[in-house]
């Protein structure tokens, strides 16, 4: 397969669509005078900055620096300085900045809240899809055993056993821990499926097909019907409105990676064959030489050895596997729905491919006989991708931006102070309502009507009316934040808590079933062997008994 080439056409893409993005988040960033929100940013990533002069004076540096000669400008790309890029090749955080409408993404980190899509919950939520595509969820003990309210970044560990993944995460909702979600869920299913096939079989080290499934896993979870059967997005938006949101997620989830995973490899393999590990200024400079190529990223010293924060590297292993798993998972996506379309419809049985649970089963195998068995898939190529994302090119491409009249600065603080009294309500200790139910029951009870029959003595529903006024009270100012329903988490929680027991049970169910044939058949061979046994000791004492002696 000629992946390098096809991961270049990749690349290409990228230069065009990031490049788009950040410079409508430069543009706001200095028309807005929204240096407050880029000293937090920055100050995240240890840069010192603080004075709206300096954010100016940034920003217009940012705008007129032109690419060098080494850097053709593909789709209008610029280079983007180091320092902007906060979290590295996570780039989801920019969704703020770069959605078309910014709304989306205000209601969306709202709703996040408001359903506790955070730790445990948000996992189990993942775990759904996985039992729409795959068939089957987590085990109980990755539930008990995985860590949900620990530090980010999210951790998935591997202890070598076949299906023994777990998950170490933060109490934090993000669209990046959304997303990560997903892709945790989609590997955590596909070591499970594939626990029984034995060791010796294993031919996978970096697997291709393991990343390109939690590759799709993603697609998933950012498309419009997914987010709306989570309730996520209104079931009211428009199509248009939703499709171009859920590519934008996407292409900011997927395209910064892909170019970040070719830079970072072909410099790891060039020191290598050049045999220069040891000279740390010349790792650095090709560093920043390859960023600036694939990437449009620069460093105003380039003397910083960032790669060093990257555990990857630092452990000498290849990036190869997670670019072609992007590639890959597209094919997979145009394979499973017939086309690169993005998913309206919701997700129904209808849509469950057997092909991708056979692959699930069998991928301790070769993954590319894999592909080439059940999906036809000869080559892994760029071109689905380019698909995917072309309906978002041509929008950025024509998109007004002079027509803006979003006031970002107002609102991102609204969504800063809601998230704010969301958390607090959300780590404060959850208050018991066994009073406030014991309260009703008495006031209800003494007004209870004095019928003398027995099917007017019982309660009236309407005793919870005043109850549920009081809480909305603050309905008429749209300023103030609602309280989180707490009796809603406690359902929703219930609900997952709920499948999980059903599915655990039909899981012991199955294999209880599959214990008993195998008692059956192992009673059935023993009870065999016994009556062989029987008369082959019978047939030969008959044969030690004098002939003599058969007749008497």
């Amino acid at each position: 397969m000629h992946c390098t080439q096809h991961v270049h056409r990749g690349v290409i893409l990228t230069h065009s669509l990031t490049g788009s993005f950040f410079r409508r988040k430069i543009r706001r960033a200095q028309l807005l005078g929204n240096a407050g929100r880029r000293a937090r940013r920055l100050r995240a990533s240890q840069v010192s900055i603080g004075r709206p002069e300096r954010a100016a004076a940034e920003a217009h540096e940012f705008r007129a620096q032109t690419p060098g000669e080494e850097v053709r400008r593909r789709g209008n790309g610029q280079r983007q300085p180091a320092r902007a890029l906060a979290r590295g090749n996570d780039w989801t955080y920019l969704a703020f900045d770069a959605m078309p409408e910014p709304d989306v993404v205000f209601n969306l980190r709202k709703k996040f809240w408001e359903k506790k899509m955070m730790g445990k919950m948000l996992y189990k939520s993942a775990s759904s899809l996985g039992k729409k595509f795959l068939g089957t969820a987590p085990l109980s003990d990755f539930w008990t055993e995985s860590i949900f309210k620990d530090k980010c970044p999210t951790k998935l560990v591997n202890f070598c056993l076949k299906d023994k993944l777990r998950v170490s995460t933060c109490y934090e909702p993000s669209l990046s821990n959304y997303l990560t979600a997903h892709k945790n869920i989609a590997k955590v299913l596909l070591h499970q499926m594939s626990s029984k096939s034995p060791i010796i079989a294993e031919s996978n080290r970096y697997s291709v097909l393991e990343e390109a499934v939690s590759e799709f896993f993603s697609i998933l979870a950012a498309s419009p019907a997914w987010l709306k059967h989570l309730g996520l997005l209104d079931k009211s938006m428009g199509e248009e409105e939703a499709k171009i949101a859920s590519m934008t997620i996407t292409a900011l989830d997927v395209l910064p990676r892909l170019a970040y995973y070719v830079a970072a490899d072909k410099w790891r393999l060039d020191a290598l064959e050049k045999n220069e590990t040891q000279d740390l200024k010349k790792l650095t400079s090709d560093w920043w030489s390859n960023r600036l190529q694939y990437e449009f990223v620069t460093s105003a010293t380039n003397d910083l050895p960032t790669f060093l924060d990257d555990e990857h590297i630092v452990g000498n292993r290849p990036y190869l596997s997670k670019a072609l798993g992007i590639l890959l998972a597209f094919q997979m996506y145009d394979y499973v729905f017939k086309s690169t379309e993005i998913r309206q419809e919701p997700f129904d049985k209808s849509l469950f491919n057997s092909h991708i649970v056979h692959m699930a089963q069998r991928s301790s195998d070769n993954w590319k006989f894999l592909i080439r068995k059940y999906m036809d898939i000869e080559t892994i190529q760029s071109g689905k991708i380019s698909e995917y994302f072309e309906e978002l090119e041509y929008f950025m491409e024509s998109y007004d931006e002079s027509a803006e009249s979003y006031d970002l600065n107002a609102r991102e603080l609204e969504l800063e102070k809601m998230e704010s009294d969301y958390r607090k309500v959300a780590n404060a200790p959850r208050p018991t309502t066994t009073t406030t139910t014991t309260t009703t029951t008495t006031t209800t009870t003494t007004s209870r009507p004095s019928g003398g029959s027995e099917s007017t003595s019982r309660p009236p529903m309407k005793a919870k009316t005043p109850t549920i006024k009081s809480m909305d009270s603050a309905d008429d100012d749209k300023s103030a934040i609602k309280p989180l329903d707490t009796n809603y988490w406690d359902e929703s929680e219930q609900m997952l808590e709920d499948e999980q027991a059903a599915s655990d049970e039909a899981n012991r169910a199955q294999k209880a079933g599959a214990s008993r044939a195998v008692w059956a058949v192992g009673a059935v061979l023993v009870a065999t062997v016994v009556i062989c046994i029987v008369a082959i000791v019978g047939r030969r004492r008959c044969s030690k008994t004098p002939k003599n002696r058969r007749y008497v």
